[in-house]
């Protein structure tokens, strides 16, 4: 799928449920779900470090790895998209990739820093949301429900719904990190999950809420994370091979055939599921993030633009019942380099006068640079408010 950003059509918008717009009450399978993808960590990592790469397929291999030494499959650790459309696979040997893309740029895995990218991808990912789940190296899951007018969601707000505050977080971590995300958004966490995989590469897509079991019905069973690869098997010897396919299948056939994880696998095939982000809690930071319209130099004119991030977070921060000990400014320019600033405030506070006033200090105290065509306020080190409603997060865990 090219780069993009698609809501998925199967029932017209009209019948989506309406959105909050404040912390609710999380009933039985309403919930809403973002789930972000790290694409090709690996490649994404040799890119940021040397951007001609973006050019050029790239294929990663096992440290040490010459067709000489490798003549059988294994060296190939990581491809690109163009690696892959040639033919090269994970799993390969040297020379049948260099065979099959001559053209590739061919580099060393560096796994701890691929590791450490990954996790400045996820600590970025934390700023945007109260309860964030870590299910792999390459994948978080948001679980945002109840939170829409905290993160700046519907009508009136920065973004009119969930599909554009995914494809504006989207961009964003790719402006924060340098690395390559897709994002899916549904009402259901595994159609959710299943939503970030098609998208693949840099793509958005939401499923709304009433379409899960359309969008999921032509896809392979195996598509379903957490369904058991026995099951699979098992499946399939029904005459079941998509997921549609077992969602037609009575229950008691499916317990009759799977036990304990029929009623599971037909939850899943349905796309329900209404259990919670495991990690859960308030985030440590929250960002608000603009990108200018046009190259600003001017403190004065930063500092209007920072000032009105400030009172954005300030809002973001009081609805989630937090209280923020230090505010950061971050400017980037045209070329990529950027500069921070830190104020520290005397206590920790939650009202807007206060992150105004320390944004402005921050952007005049920031270091003579180039015209910014970004600029993010941060708000670091959060904790309960001392207004904060008791039980807030208790309720959403």
């Amino acid at each position: 799928m090219s780069v993009g950003v698609v809501r998925i059509p199967f029932v017209p918008t009209s019948l989506r449920a309406p959105r909050s717009r404040a912390p609710t009450e999380v009933t039985p399978r309403v919930r809403d779900w973002v789930v972000v993808w790290l694409d090709a960590v690996a490649v994404s990592v040799e890119r940021r470090r040397d951007p001609s790469l973006s050019r050029r397929p790239v294929v990663v291999v096992r440290p040490g790895a010459t067709a000489a030494a490798d003549p059988a499959a294994g060296a190939v650790v990581a491809v690109s998209d163009e690696a892959r459309s040639r033919g090269v696979r994970v799993g390969s040997s040297l020379a049948r990739a260099a065979a099959l893309c001559p053209a590739a740029a061919f580099v060393p895995a560096d796994e701890p820093a691929y590791e450490a990218a990954a996790a400045e991808l996820f600590a970025a990912i934390a700023t945007y949301a109260p309860a964030v789940e870590r299910t792999g190296r390459d994948e978080g899951v948001l679980d945002v429900t109840g939170w829409a007018t905290a993160l700046g969601v519907g009508p009136g707000e920065p973004y009119p719904t969930w599909l554009d505050a995914a494809a504006a977080l989207r961009d964003d971590l790719g402006r924060r990190t340098g690395l390559a995300v897709t994002v899916g958004v549904a009402g259901s966490r595994t159609v959710a999950r299943v939503a970030a995989q098609v998208a693949r590469p840099r793509g958005v897509i939401e499923v709304p809420r009433g379409a899960e079991a359309a969008f999921l019905s032509g896809f392979p069973v195996d598509v379903l994370p957490g369904v058991p690869p026995r099951a699979a098997a098992v499946l399939a010897g029904l005459g079941a091979g998509t997921v549609g396919d077992v969602a037609a299948l009575p229950v008691d056939v499916l317990v009759a055939h799977l036990g304990a994880d029929g009623p599971l696998v037909a939850a899943k095939a349905r796309g329900e599921d209404d259990e919670p982000a495991r990690a859960s809690g308030p985030p440590r930071t929250l960002a608000r993030v603009a990108t200018l319209p046009h190259p600003l130099d001017d403190r004065s004119q930063l500092a209007e633009v920072a000032a009105g991030l400030a009172r954005r977070a300030s809002g973001a921060v009081r609805a989630l019942g937090l209280a923020a000990r230090a505010v950061v400014v971050e400017v980037h320019d045209a070329v990529g380099r950027s500069h921070v600033a830190r104020r520290r405030l005397d206590a920790p506070r939650d009202d807007e006068a206060a992150f105004v006033r320390a944004a402005g200090d921050a952007v005049h105290a920031l270091p003579p640079a180039r015209a910014s065509v970004r600029l993010a306020v941060v708000l670091h080190g959060l904790v309960a408010s001392p207004r904060r409603t008791p039980g807030l997060f208790d309720d959403l865990a």
